[in-house]
């Protein structure tokens, strides 16, 4: 393994209350958390601060435009090759000011993804009544999306490259039904906020939703089916650290998709893994409640989604690499296996960056969905398991195709 040195480079953006954009030139270090399966995504950046630099930069008021909550943070990096893109787009939830004796004045931001937008924004009354009305139209899951962006204030046109701020995949769609309202907050004066019903149509339907690096919200159908990526090759000289796990873990075999008008649930939408690997891991069966479903056609096409879900996260890990903005959360990866000269494909579930300017540039890929680099998703007709021979002690690893 051979180890070489890189000096990084970092933008850090803050965009003031009064339009002006500014670069905080003096981090110290950057933590940020962005993942596909929460919207919980947070970063903390700290800054040294001597001679008050940073506090008279970002303004001691609010009357100056100074750095306050709600204002529009960027921070971006570079990898070994030079190769640089936005790693945390987001919003400041709070402004420190840090004195410390060793460590001399500092400042702190702590920050919140665009999707802060949707936590914070609460629903009028008026809101509740529309919606109410919509589901049960069983309106587009993705029309209530738009409908919350626009009540949130988040843009809805494409940003200077051409890209859709809101980016809804075409296929990534379910129904609402009028069973996703609470009855509680049609009388409620303490209304929920945005994020509550937009959680509450994905429940079980197949799709992702997510705060991008550069802040684009992604509605989609779990990446990890997608197969026209061109995977980022993480190289053996690359990782500091990797842990790579085979698990039967919330791993499914049957999936049954209960829809509307099926009250006897004889005629649910199913889904069946292959006959060797129900053979190996045994009948385990999911059963969703899809009352927004109106037809079978439609719960057999979500018991396929979830049936490839369930089925296909065998394969997980993390690795630890360098920096590298341009692995994206929700990204395929190709990683290098235990296997002697192998790899496989991962998809990028989770992306932690701990950056030092001290010390360690680098970031943690949480990785879900492996699979082999010449197949697809799902990972069901093709995989590795453990078996004990007949008449021997020792487990051999044997490679079985459904």
């Amino acid at each position: 393994m051979t180890f070489t040195s890189y000096s990084p480079s970092y933008l850090f953006l803050l965009q003031k209350s009064d339009g002006t954009c500014w670069h905080l030139p003096t981090l110290q270090s950057l933590q940020a958390m962005l993942t596909t399966t929460s919207a919980q995504v947070q970063m903390t950046a700290t800054f040294a601060n001597p001679h008050n630099y940073i506090t008279d930069l970002i303004g001691r008021d609010l009357r100056s435009g100074g750095a306050h909550p709600m204002n529009v943070v960027q921070a971006w990096t570079t990898n070994r090759q030079g190769g640089s893109r936005p790693i945390f787009t987001g919003y400041i939830d709070g402004v420190h000011r840090i004195s410390d004796p060793a460590q001399g004045e500092m400042v702190q931001l702590s920050c919140s993804s665009s999707l802060k937008l949707l936590e914070v924004t609460k629903q009028q009354p008026g809101d509740v009544l529309s919606l109410a009305i919509a589901y049960t139209n069983n309106v587009a899951a993705s029309s209530v999306l738009q409908y919350a962006a626009r009540a949130v204030g988040f843009p809805l046109g494409a940003d200077s490259q051409g890209a859709p701020w809101l980016a809804i995949d075409p296929s990534a769609d379910s129904g609402s039904g009028y069973q996703t309202v609470q009855a509680s907050l049609m009388a409620s004066p303490d209304l929920q906020t945005w994020m509550a019903p937009i959680q509450a149509l994905m429940a079980n339907a197949g799709l992702e939703f997510f705060a991008a690096e550069d802040g684009r919200w992604i509605w989609r159908p779990y990446g990890y089916l997608g197969t026209g990526q061109t995977p980022r090759v993480i190289r053996q000289d690359d990782i500091i650290h990797v842990e790579l796990v085979e698990s039967d873990d919330n791993i499914a075999t049957r999936v049954q998709v209960r829809w509307a008008y099926e009250g006897s649930y004889t005629d649910a939408g199913t889904w069946q893994a292959p006959a060797s690997m129900e053979a190996h891991l045994g009948v385990r069966l999911v059963v969703f409640d899809a009352q927004w479903i109106t037809n079978k056609a439609a719960a057999a096409w979500l018991a396929q989604s979830l049936g490839q879900q369930y089925a296909a996260g065998v394969l997980a890990g993390q690795v630890t690499i360098p920096a590298d903005p341009l692995i994206t959360v929700g990204s395929i990866v190709d990683v290098p296996t235990l296997r002697r000269n192998g790899s496989a494909l991962y998809y990028v579930v989770s992306v932690m960056y701990q950056l030092d300017w001290a010390g360690s540039w680098v970031m943690t890929c949480g990785l879900g969905y492996g699979r082999a680099r010449n197949k697809i998703f799902p990972y069901i007709d093709h995989y590795l398991v453990l078996q004990r021979e007949v008449g021997r002690s020792r487990i051999k690893e044997t490679e079985r195709a459904g």
